[in-house]
């Protein structure tokens, strides 16, 4: 059985918009506009330093979690690659979701509600920043995901199906394959037993 790895932000959900929309709101409260609208985040969206964006994370976080909506087709898909017997892992870098304290437990179990709610099949989840390691560790196949540094390492050993977005336009390699919306996951996938 074929193990697929699976991002949630930027590939079940459209993070990109979320910080887009979000992101303007508080840059406006603290005096800030947009000054790159293919940065990755709302950091080089809107210029704002460490702190700034902490402060950002800590007041819409958790309203994200719990009700940004899933992309378009994902229940679908991840339906059918189980039907096919893929298992599908859940490595996410979510925000305090790898932290072993008490925000760390809430963001996890509102990472699994969440999945639970837009009805998501997944076989396991991993909460880590290390995509690579885990990867390596579970011996993943193939690996979703839409962070530019996170696609081009892990492309290096393991195919990508890079989520696309305005932040990763100009990501390609040999071992990149590129989507804009779920329904095109499975033909791929399939192209790659």
């Amino acid at each position: 059985m074929k193990k697929i790895g699976i991002d949630i932000d930027g590939v079940l959900t459209d993070v990109y918009n979320w910080y887009l929309i979000n992101g303007r709101e508080y840059a406006k409260s603290i005096d800030k506009h947009l000054i790159n609208d293919k940065a990755y985040d709302a950091r080089g969206m809107f210029d704002l330093t460490e702190d700034e964006f902490a402060d950002f994370i800590d007041k819409k976080i958790w309203d994200y979690a719990a009700n940004e909506p899933a992309k378009k087709d994902a229940k679908e898909v991840l339906k059918q690659l189980s039907k096919n017997e893929y298992e599908l892992i859940i490595i996410t870098a979510r925000y305090k979701a790898d932290k072993d304290n008490e925000q760390g437990i809430k963001m996890r179990e509102c990472v699994k509600r969440w999945l639970d709610n837009n009805e998501l099949k997944y076989d396991q989840i991993i909460f880590s920043r290390d995509k690579k390691k885990i990867c390596e560790d579970n011996h993943i196949d193939i690996m979703f995901e839409d962070k530019p540094s996170t696609i081009v390492e892990l492309s290096e050993y393991i195919p990508v199906i890079c989520f696309n977005a305005p932040y990763n336009e100009n990501i390609e390699g040999d071992n990149i394959y590129r989507v804009y919306d779920w329904n095109e996951v499975c033909n791929i996938v399939d192209s790659l037993k």
